[in-house]
C-alpha cells in the first residue's frame, strides 16, 4: 500500500470511520461491496486490507470467493484473507486447503491452516518445508508470525512430541524460532490463548 494519504486503503478506512453511525454508513458499505464484486486484483488487494482492518463493513465471504476463483498470483489477496480468517470474521472451511498448492498463498495462509485445520497442517509441514533455507524461512514466518505467545509455546511442545508427524529438522526450526522470539512484546501482547485448543 502506498503511504500517500489519498492512495491505498487509508482513505477508505478514514471514510468508513468518518461515516460510522451516520445515515451514509450503509451507502458507503454498499458501494465498497459493489467494488469488491466487480473490481480487479488491485482493487481486491486494497479492499481486502480494509476488510481485515475494519470487520463488518465488507462482505468477507465475497473476498474469500474471489480468492478461490482467482487465477495467477494469490499471495497479496491471501494475506488479506488471512487477517479475516484469523480474526474469526468468516469461518474457515477445509475447501481452502487447495490454496496450499500455491506457495505464496500457502505461506500467507499457513497460520490460518495451523489455527483452523491443525492436524492436517501438522501433517503437511513435512512436505511444505523443503530444505531451501530462504523458502523455509518465509514459510516459518507465515506460520508463526500471526500467533500468540501461548500458540507459539503450544506449537513448540506439539512438534517435539514423540507422536508428532513433524520431521525433526522442521521441529528444530520451529522450536529455535519460538525460543528466540516468544517473549518479544508483539507475541506476548497477544496473550496465551490457543485457537486450535478450543
Amino acid at each position: 500500500m502506498s503511504m500517500h494519504p489519498m492512495d491505498g486503503d487509508q482513505w477508505i478506512s478514514d471514510l468508513i470511520d468518518a461515516v460510522e453511525g451516520t445515515p451514509f454508513a450503509a451507502s458507503v458499505d454498499a458501494a465498497l461491496a459493489s467494488l469488491m464484486e466487480t473490481g480487479g486484483s488491485e482493487v481486491l488487494d486494497v479492499l481486502g486490507s480494509v476488510a481485515a482492518s475494519r470487520p463488518g463493513h465488507l462482505p468477507t465471504d465475497v473476498l474469500i470467493g474471489k480468492l478461490k476463483a482467482q487465477s495467477g498470483p494469490l499471495g497479496t489477496l491471501a494475506e488479506s484473507v488471512r487477517g479475516i480468517l484469523l480474526n474469526g470474521d468468516t469461518g474457515y472451511t477445509d475447501d481452502l486447503r487447495y490454496l496450499a498448492a500455491d506457495e505464496d498463498a500457502r505461506d500467507a495462509l499457513a497460520a490460518v491452516f495451523l489455527c483452523h485445520d491443525h492436524a492436517w497442517t501438522l501433517e503437511q509441514l513435512k512436505d511444505w518445508f523443503t530444505g531451501d533455507a530462504a523458502a523455509d524461512r518465509t514459510l516459518l514466518l507465515g506460520l508463526v508470525s500471526p500467533l500468540s505467545r501461548g500458540e507459539l509455546h503450544a506449537l513448540s511442545t506439539e512438534v517435539l512430541a514423540a507422536d508428532s508427524p513433524v520431521p525433526a529438522p522442521v521441529a528444530e526450526q520451529i522450536t529455535a524460532y519460538v525460543a528466540k522470539m516468544a517473549d518479544k512484546p508483539f507475541f506476548a501482547d497477544r496473550g496465551e490463548a490457543v485457537r486450535w485448543q478450543k
